[in-house]
């Protein structure tokens, strides 16, 4: 069986802006900044807002604009065709600039 594959650029973005909000660190500033938030409006000290909303902000924007930053430039390998043919021994992969083999015994069931 051979397929042949392209991950255009807005597949890719999706994906990567995805994942960047399903990490462990996206979760702790989240709740960080949620546990400093309540204590600003509950204990009246403002400050505690810009402690808790500056690096979650920051983390965001970082996120998106690292995400845009890859996507950039067509020559990227990620947006080459790349062919996959299964064999009874193995899988071979062959892209634009090269080609692999793994053998079907290196995959876990």
């Amino acid at each position: 069986m051979v397929i042949e594959s392209t991950l255009a650029k807005n597949q890719f973005i999706r994906i990567a802006i995805s994942r960047h909000f399903q990490r462990l660190t996206f979760f702790f500033s989240a709740i960080t900044c949620a546990g400093l938030t309540a204590f600003a409006l509950f204990e009246g000290q403002p400050i505690f807002l810009l402690a808790g909303w500056i690096p979650f902000l920051l983390y965001i924007v970082h996120g998106v604009y690292s995400t845009f930053r890859a996507a950039g430039g067509e020559s990227n390998p990620l947006f080459l065709p790349t062919r996959y043919e299964l064999k009874e021994q193995a899988l071979e992969i062959a892209h634009p600039q090269g080609q692999g083999r793994v053998e079907w015994q290196y995959f876990v069931a």
